[in-house]
């Protein structure tokens, strides 16, 4: 696969922060309109808005190697 510098994410909130009604989460760039809707799909479904408190997730996962 090519990567493409000039598309991407960014995210303007953090797991957890709070955000208000409004607020922009992020900001999705393209380059190419034909994926443009799967691209809003895919951001859409991987963001989570709610009133409970995410699930604290440990800072280091795994440690490869010795």
């Amino acid at each position: 696969d090519v990567i493409d510098p000039a598309v991407g994410v960014v995210l303007h909130a953090t797991k957890g922060q709070p955000v208000s009604k409004g607020t922009p989460l992020a900001t999705l760039h393209y380059n190419d309109s034909a994926h443009l809707e799967q691209a809003r799909t895919l951001l859409a479904q991987s963001i989570h808005v709610g009133s409970d408190k995410p699930a604290t997730e440990p800072l280091i996962r795994e440690i490869i190697g010795s």
